[in-house]
């Protein structure tokens, strides 16, 4: 893992590569919303659609918890032994049959007993709901052992600075995955789905696999640089914002289990977009190549500039979901079985859900800074607040306001979160300017306070047409006001628009 940062930050240098893996990234990640999207169209928020999210949440956790950080020390370990030779290839061979071993081993394992599986997640399911969930679970397992070789792969082209091939097997990976959905769950159901959720996992691999089985004159060499101060921890601190993920989806597939049908499928479908809008990663590359070369003044003033122009954006993309959150729902999922009842549901969960894009955009750039600079134990602290308080909050508001209480208590456990590294973030990091950040959090809350009470009266007074053109052009011309009346108010109040980083 040491070596890993090094050579990623030399990697990315080039513009020009970046780009591409920009638009690679952007192309694999909308062909997976639009999967989505389709399936939602196809189920709606019902029993069917639960269970397609059920399945889909062990495998998930699997790759999370252990595929990708073992992915790490495979990097890591083939970049020290330059990637090329003998002993490289025959170290990847064995990380790679191990992978695939162990990984059917659990699916086989797990499939033996798929009520503790659904049980794990969705304590609350019983009858139908649980025999329906046990059955598509099994389907969804097959994925497990494809995703864990897959890792390894990506793993040994990462070593060599491809990462193009990386990025353009998720392309390929999503479009046979949309292939597969749009030709199967018409006719198969939630057992559709799950299987395009599995052939998207194993075409992943396909790309990955056939190139990774060649050379490259382009070994990395182990650099003994800025990356040896931070030892073994790296791992455990990337680690433990995966598994701050992946339980707060534990907690919303088990609080959400025990509402009735469809309403847990609704509350996932809101955090499709959630996350859809959130942007925080693209600034990783100009951290990383900082603290590469020790400029640690300059990582805390980059993370001012930064937050400076992406948290009044992510305020104006909450202002946008609360308040065009309908024409939201019906221009990305509203079709055949997505009906009336299924579009209220999402909406709901649309409220909830809004408040926390700008906690996920401060986690996002947050942790890429303190992942290398921080230390696990305030790590621990941050996310176990952030749990405690998702935990606590699902248990007072679920049962009284369903999936609103659900996704209300996500968001306030993502934006406990993000309080706590902006709070370790200022007492680690050099050159940040406290008063900044402080003042910047304070006038965004009352620009958006101000961009709802201008906005939400001149939205709710227009006539809308079952169009949708129509719904298309309020959601940009909402966007815009939002936009604008955020910045207008922002500059009034004295807030100093920094340039966003490379």
């Amino acid at each position: 893992m040491t070596g890993t940062f090094a050579f990623v930050g030399r990697a990315i240098r080039s513009r020009h590569a970046m780009a591409w893996m920009v638009v690679l990234a952007a192309a694999g990640k909308g062909l997976s919303f639009i999967r989505e999207a389709f399936v939602a169209a196809q189920l709606g928020a019902s029993s069917a659609s639960d269970s397609y999210y059920l399945a889909l949440a062990m495998p998930t956790l699997i790759y999370s918890l252990g595929a990708i950080p073992f992915s790490m020390w495979v990097t890591a370990r083939l970049a020290a032994l330059r990637s090329s030779g003998a002993q490289a290839r025959k170290y990847y061979a064995d990380m790679l049959w191990l992978t695939v071993g162990a990984g059917t081993g659990i699916a086989c394992i797990l499939a033996l007993t798929p009520a503790a599986v659904v049980s794990l997640y969705a304590p609350a399911l019983t009858g139908d709901r649980l025999l329906q969930a046990e059955s598509v679970t099994r389907v969804g397992l097959i994925a497990i052992p494809g995703l864990g070789a897959q890792a390894i792969c990506n793993g040994k082209l990462f070593a060599e600075r491809r990462f193009r091939f990386v990025y353009a097997s998720l392309v390929l990976s999503s479009v046979c995955g949309l292939g597969t959905v749009v030709a199967l769950t018409p006719r198969l159901g939630a057992a559709g789905a799950v299987w395009g959720f599995v052939t998207a996992a194993w075409a992943s691999l396909i790309g990955p696999l056939l190139v990774s089985r060649g050379n490259t004159s382009h070994g990395v060499e182990r650099v003994d640089t800025w990356v040896d101060d931070l030892g073994v921890s790296v791992v455990y601190r990337a680690l433990a914002l995966q598994v701050y993920f992946q339980l707060s989806s534990v907690l919303l597939y088990n609080f959400g289990s025990g509402l009735p049908a469809g309403e847990l499928a609704a509350a996932v479908f809101g955090t499709k977009i959630q996350n859809a809008v959130t942007a925080g990663a693209l600034v990783y590359p100009k951290f990383a190549s900082l603290l590469q070369r020790r400029d640690y003044p300059g990582v805390g003033a980059t993370l001012v500039r930064a937050l400076a122009i992406l948290v009044p954006v992510a305020a104006a993309l909450s202002v946008l979901l609360i308040t065009c959150r309908s024409e939201i729902v019906s221009l990305i999922y509203e079709r055949k079985a997505f009906d009336a009842r299924a579009a209220q549901l999402v909406t709901a969960a649309i409220l909830g859900l809004a408040p926390g894009v700008i906690g996920l955009t401060l986690v996002e750039i947050c942790h890429r800074v303190m992942v290398l600079r921080g230390r696990l134990p305030g790590y621990v602290g941050i996310f176990g607040a952030a749990l405690i308080g998702n935990w606590a909050l699902c248990r007072l508001a679920v049962q009284r306001l369903g999936v609103l209480g659900l996704t209300l208590a996500s968001s306030a456990g993502v934006l406990l979160a993000a309080l706590g590294l902006l709070v370790y973030a200022i007492r680690r990091l050099e050159a940040v300017e406290k008063r900044a950040l402080v003042f910047l959090i304070l006038r965004t809350l009352a620009a958006v306070s101000i961009a709802l009470a201008v906005i939400t009266p001149i939205r709710n007074s227009v006539t809308l047409h079952p169009t949708s053109l129509h719904q298309l052009l309020v959601v940009l011309g909402v966007g815009g006001a939002a936009v604008g009346i955020l910045g207008i108010s922002l500059t009034i109040m004295g807030h100093r628009w920094g340039w966003l980083p490379e």
